[in-house]
C-alpha cells in the first residue's frame, strides 16, 4: 500500500531481477480466528524485468566503455559534472551542455534534462542541452566520452530485458 503508480516489485525468486508493479485492489483480508489474515492481491507489471545491477551508478572520470549484455536499448539517467560547456557521447550520440553550474542530469526515457540544486526540487535544464535524440546503451559495448568543461558523468545504465 505505497505511493500511487508503478513501484518496484522484487521477489526472492529471481533476486538479480524486478519489474514495475501497480497494485489494482481491492484487497479483502480474511480473518482467520482473529489470529491472522490471508489475501490474494493482484499487480499490473509492465512487460520489461529490469536488472538490479543496472541500478548501480557506473562513474567516468575519463573516456570509457560500457557494455549491454542484455539484448535491448537501454534508456539511462546520466549525471554530467562540470563547470563549463562541453558534449558528452554515448555510443553515436552526442548530448551538447550549453551551460552548468549543478549537475545536469539527462533522463533518457523521459527526455529531460534538470538538476536538483541542494538536492531540492528539481529544476527543467532542458534549455541548457541539445540533445535530439537522447542517448541510449545498445546491446553490447557502448563508448562513453565527454570534452570541454565536462569533469565526470555517472550513468545509471537502467539494464532491462523480457
Amino acid at each position: 500500500m505505497g505511493g500511487a503508480g508503478y513501484q518496484k516489485l522484487q521477489d526472492t525468486y529471481d533476486p538479480g531481477h524486478y519489474r514495475m508493479a501497480l497494485f489494482k485492489g481491492p484487497m479483502d483480508i480474511e480473518n482467520i480466528m482473529n489470529r491472522y489474515g490471508r489475501c490474494t492481491i493482484q499487480f499490473d507489471c509492465a512487460p520489461q524485468s529490469f536488472l538490479v545491477s543496472g541500478d548501480a551508478p557506473v562513474v567516468f572520470e575519463g573516456a570509457g566503455s560500457l557494455h549491454n549484455v542484455t539484448s535491448f536499448d537501454a534508456l539511462p539517467v546520466i549525471t554530467v559534472y562540470g563547470d563549463a560547456p562541453g558534449a558528452v557521447t554515448v555510443g553515436s550520440r552526442t548530448v551538447e551542455i550549453k551551460e552548468i553550474s549543478d549537475p545536469i542530469i539527462l533522463d533518457c526515457e523521459m527526455m529531460q534534462a534538470y538538476s536538483k540544486p541542494g538536492e531540492g526540487s528539481p529544476v527543467n535544464r532542458n534549455d541548457s542541452v541539445h540533445a535530439l535524440p537522447f542517448p541510449v546503451l545498445s546491446p553490447g559495448a557502448n563508448a562513453v566520452s565527454f570534452s570541454g568543461g565536462i569533469s565526470k558523468l555517472e550513468i545509471v545504465p537502467r539494464w532491462w530485458t523480457l
